[in-house]
């Protein structure tokens, strides 16, 4: 049986193929790995040592997994844009995948005297966790994440980086924006351009946009009036806006599903809104990570 324990990065991922656990310790076996020092600057997806390949994202990386022979590959749920393509790539090879959380890898890491943190180490650590005896709970399981729906979390994190990508683009027009109107049209150049009227839409852009109508937009300026390149910026800004509203109303349908109801049932005693409730739901789902038979894990004085 062939393990892979599999570590991403933005533009590649490195996998380690494990048969069994090795018979020196990991940082003697880690050592005498003859790894090409600028591994990280060669191209093209290609072995680096004994057990270890780099691959690109594309076919050939693909084609080079499936010629691999793995039985199962190990990995931590992180990168949601980097990490979703060989996700993707494994279920369509039909390679069983478990996920072990961010805290037990760095605990492993250590466990295993691994003095940097790095893509080759992280990948080795976690191809060694699957056969590592000394990593297994008292109950003799594997430390994988249970109950972990990974569709339905995954499509949440999705959304919630989607929404977040786009409040950036319009946190950056709103400035440039404002910057514009302070000589265009100074007296309006500080109004609230977050705010959503009644008509769906923020009243101040919107009038000089000539979407709506607001009253109380003065007539004339002391400034050189506005541009036709502001108005196109303002017409971006309300598409982002109009884009984060969308995204939002999908994270609320999303995270109504039976699987994250405990969860709301608690951030709701909170009053949390849709966009914190989804960015703890990423970082403490699924719960059982964090117990051991129900109840929280402890390891002498800490919980």
């Amino acid at each position: 049986m062939n393990i892979c324990g599999l570590d991403v990065s933005r533009n590649w991922a490195i996998v380690c193929i494990l048969s069994s656990f090795p018979e020196q310790s990991p940082t003697q076996f880690f050592k005498q790995l003859n790894t090409e020092k600028d591994w990280n600057k060669i191209k093209g997806s290609r072995q680096i040592n004994d057990c270890m390949y780099r691959l690109e994202c594309n076919k050939s990386g693909i084609d080079l997994l499936a010629s691999l022979n793995i039985s199962e590959i190990v990995l931590e749920p992180t990168g949601y844009w980097y990490s979703g393509f060989w996700v993707h790539a494994a279920e369509k090879l039909g390679i069983k995948l478990n996920w072990i959380s961010h805290q037990e890898l760095a605990k492993s890491r250590g466990h295993y005297k691994f003095k940097n943190k790095s893509d080759l180490s992280d990948a080795l650590s976690l191809a060694l966790v699957w056969f590592d005896p000394s990593a297994r709970n008292e109950f003799g399981e594997k430390p994988f994440l249970k109950h972990y729906n990974h569709e339905l979390i995954d499509q949440v994190r999705r959304l919630f980086f989607e929404r977040e990508q786009q409040d950036k683009l319009k946190g950056s027009l709103a400035n440039q924006i404002r910057q514009r109107l302070c000589l265009e049209f100074p007296e309006i150049a500080q109004k609230d351009f977050d705010y959503i009227g009644v008509k769906g839409i923020n009243p101040t852009l919107g009038h000089l946009v000539s979407k709506i109508k607001h009253p109380r937009i003065p007539k004339t300026t002391s400034g050189i009036g506005v541009s036709d390149y502001t108005r196109l910026l303002i017409n971006d800004y309300l598409v982002h806006y109009q884009r984060i509203f969308t995204a939002e109303l999908s994270l609320t349908e999303t995270m109504q599903h039976t699987e994250f109801k405990p969860y709301l049932t608690v951030f709701n005693q909170f009053g949390f809104g849709i966009v914190l409730k989804s960015l703890l739901l990423i970082h403490c789902y699924p719960l059982d990570r964090f117990l051991l038979n129900g109840v929280p894990y402890r390891t002498g004085k800490h919980d």
